[in-house]
């Protein structure tokens, strides 16, 4: 009897530590659900594993990507993950949208390149592109912010011409926080032109806009 309960103390937490092993391999590979394939699972749009080798040709190669980068312990990253991959499934709109991972922990030089020190750091790439996101963790508020910028054309990135008391309002209305500039003289077409030319041949810049999103 003796022998019986000390094997079965000793066993269990062996069976408690594979357990854990266990988990903390599918935590980070799971929100909904994550592979290296990337499409959709079900009712939910899989999540694809970006690494230093993969990096520069699936940027490359899909249009339109939101990237994640965090870590497999985030539990935050994992809900948001999920959230997102199921309302993607579901939005029309967002077909072409490539959901990308980033492992924080095991990709720790191309974190540090990309300039992701957070638990959680979001990015949306158009057309190679680089844009971070500085808005709520939420995936209502994300998927909003990447709605608005494909809504935008090419001269309208990052600035969005406000003409109308009712675009001015429609504005407000799709963030926390804004900035408007007032110009008299048309010099911001031509700046934003300036820039746009200067990006075409940049194939990965990085850009910060408004707090609640991507550009405002």
């Amino acid at each position: 009897m003796g022998g019986h309960l000390l094997r079965h103390h000793l066993l269990l937490p062996l069976i408690i530590s594979l357990f854990i092993l266990s988990y903390s391999k599918k935590a980070f590979a799971d929100p909904g659900a994550y592979s290296s394939s990337g499409r959709t699972s079900g009712s939910r749009v899989e999540w694809q594993a970006l690494t230093k080798g993969n990096f520069s040709s699936q940027i490359r190669l899909h249009p339109q990507i939101l990237l994640v980068v965090t870590v497999p312990w985030s539990g935050e990253a994992r809900t948001l993950m999920k959230e997102v991959s199921y309302l993607v499934a579901n939005d029309e709109k967002l077909k072409f949208l490539k959901l990308m991972v980033i492992n924080r922990n095991s990709e720790k030089m191309l974190a540090e390149i990309l300039g992701a020190i957070d638990e959680i750091t979001i990015y949306y790439y158009h057309n190679s592109v680089s844009h971070k996101y500085h808005g709520r963790s939420s995936a209502q508020s994300l998927l909003f912010s990447v709605r608005f910028f494909l809504s935008l054309k090419p001269d309208e990135i990052p600035l969005k011409p406000v003409q109308t008391p009712e675009d001015l309002e429609n504005f407000f209305k799709s963030t926390d926080k804004a900035v408007l500039l007032l110009e008299f003289c048309g010099w911001s077409a031509k700046l934003m032109a300036k820039k746009h030319n200067e990006n075409s041949g940049t194939p990965m810049p990085s850009f910060n806009y408004s707090e609640n999103g991507f550009p405002s």
